[in-house]
């Protein structure tokens, strides 16, 4: 690429034209810029002397991650990324993926859910959950069993103007994140070890090309999953609501720890609140010795309710 050039590609229902190639990331729709990502020459001036930190607010995230790089978020509408010297490119880009998008979009009053999904019916299914809950395991091992993938561990939550009692789901980019233990339990010859998500842990992105995301879909539901049913003799599966619903996805919004301006608050509030009058969200509970496939065959189960 020549000095200048860029690259113009789309995520969250974003355009976003960068100066770094992103193989994890499809082609844009158009030609406009919502969000544009530059790769700094300067290192940034200083404003932390911690090797890793972070600092947040509606005009300006900052992060600092040692040996990889400094990120720069403004206004929603600007990314810049400092590599540090011989940094990883993926370990990189990966960080732009996912907490960095996700200040832009929050700057944006947009929040997300941590959670990943399925397409159902021409609608999304959305499966929320603490790190480890097996949020892209669920997802993969139904994506096996036909049905199609559309987000794996945040999706953007968007509430039409005049039309609360309609969320739409906009899927993130077109790549799963799966451990070691799940590509050894679900054997898919799509699947390998090439690209490493994080230094030193065993989990894999997974580039799903040829398989294009909606722009957005209505939200048919919202499986809370909890895997710490020890007491329980099988999989279980309860409709919450009101304030339990409502509690469980504010819960499991991503990176609950930026939302402190009170712009965002605001916007919090009412994208959850929303959310939870419109769509069923569901508790379902997955005892730890349950093998994944028989967990998706309850889940099967619970889908042909929504």
């Amino acid at each position: 690429m020549e000095p200048g050039d860029t690259y113009l590609y789309r995520a969250y229902g974003l355009n976003v034209r960068s100066e770094i190639e992103f193989p994890e990331l499809p082609a844009a729709i158009g030609r406009a810029t919502d969000v544009r990502i530059s790769a700094a020459e300067a290192p940034p001036e200083a404003w932390t002397a911690a090797a890793n930190a972070w600092r947040f607010d509606m005009e300006r995230f900052r992060l600092r991650l040692a040996g990889i790089a400094d990120y720069d978020v403004r206004q929603g509408t600007r990314m810049d990324v400092h590599p540090a010297p011989g940094a990883d490119p993926a370990q990189v880009r990966i960080h732009l993926l996912t907490v960095c998008l996700a200040a832009a979009l929050m700057q944006r009053k947009r929040l997300l859910l941590h959670a990943s999904g399925i397409e159902h019916r021409h609608r999304a299914l959305l499966f929320a959950g603490d790190t480890g809950a097996g949020k892209s395991s669920l997802a993969a091992a139904l994506r096996q069993r036909g049905y199609p993938f559309l987000t794996d561990d945040t999706c953007a939550i968007d509430i039409p103007a005049g039309r609360p009692d309609s969320p739409l789901a906009l899927p993130s980019y077109p790549m799963l994140k799966l451990t070691s233990d799940t590509l050894d339990m679900l054997a898919d010859p799509r699947y390998d070890r090439r690209r490493r998500i994080w230094p030193d842990t065993e989990k894999y992105g997974q580039l799903l090309t040829g398989e294009p995301l909606p722009e957005s879909l209505p939200i048919a539901g919202v499986f809370i999953l909890d895997p710490t049913g020890a007491d329980q003799p099988g999989a279980r599966c309860q409709r919450l609501s009101g304030v339990d619903a409502f509690l469980a996805l504010t819960r499991h919004t991503y990176r609950r720890e930026f939302i402190h301006p009170p712009a965002l608050q605001q916007a919090h509030l009412r994208t959850m609140g929303a959310l939870a009058n419109a769509v069923p969200v569901r508790l379902a509970t997955r005892p730890p010795d349950m093998p994944l496939q028989a967990f998706c065959d309850h889940m099967e189960g619970w889908l042909r309710e929504c």
